[in-house]
């Protein structure tokens, strides 16, 4: 089984076979580089994508961010020991009021983050919100497996919640998107692992 503090390559092979591709109409045997280097359009056109697509998704933001994590809990089981208040729940998730709020705040921050990056150019007004998130998934034992299996249920996600819009472009738009996201999260994250070993062990 797969813990908080192991890499995706200790998954089995069939899921680390979909972890490493991309999911849905350009099937699941191209590798997410591959399609980067074959996509025609601009960032800036991709980005123009995050932006006309986000507000459709967060109309239904509870329904797609209970999907996003559900996708994660069912390739990953053992995902759900990093949240306290699931982990000697009984309630079926579609009946736990804190997950679905806790999944509904996530989604949310996720597209509102994107939107931001893209609005701005940068996530420099959020930084006490990314100070925050990096503190709380350190405390939580989050790695950047986790943030890998977050990007490949919200694509998925994405791709059901947006059929007829589902491209390779809208792939590629909110892969870029969700990954300028989790660097941000990751660097205030390594910044304060660097403060934590400091104080544990001065010199």
């Amino acid at each position: 089984m797969w813990g908080p503090g192991q890499s995706l390559k200790c998954l089995p092979a069939d899921v680390m076979d979909n972890l490493g591709r991309t999911p849905g109409a350009f099937g699941r045997n191209e590798d997410v580089e591959s399609l980067q280097v074959q996509s025609p359009t601009p960032k800036s056109l991709r980005q123009q994508l995050v932006l006309n697509t986000w507000p459709l998704l967060k109309t239904n933001a509870a329904e797609n961010g209970f999907k996003m994590f559900q996708t994660m809990f069912d390739i990953v089981p053992t995902v759900k020991d990093l949240f306290s208040f699931l982990r000697n729940s009984n309630l079926p998730l579609d009946h736990h009021p804190r997950f679905k709020q806790h999944a509904l705040l996530v989604f949310n921050m996720v597209g509102d983050t994107a939107v931001e990056q893209v609005e701005k150019g940068s996530l420099d007004e959020m930084r006490p919100i990314m100070l925050e998130l990096a503190r709380t998934h350190i405390g939580n034992g989050v790695v950047d497996a986790h943030f890998d299996l977050m990007k490949f249920a919200l694509l998925r996600t994405i791709e059901e919640a947006l059929p007829d819009l589902w491209s390779l472009e809208l792939n590629m738009a909110w892969t870029e998107a969700f990954e300028e996201v989790a660097e941000a999260i990751k660097r205030e994250m390594n910044a304060q692992q660097v403060i934590l070993s400091r104080i544990s062990f001065p010199t």
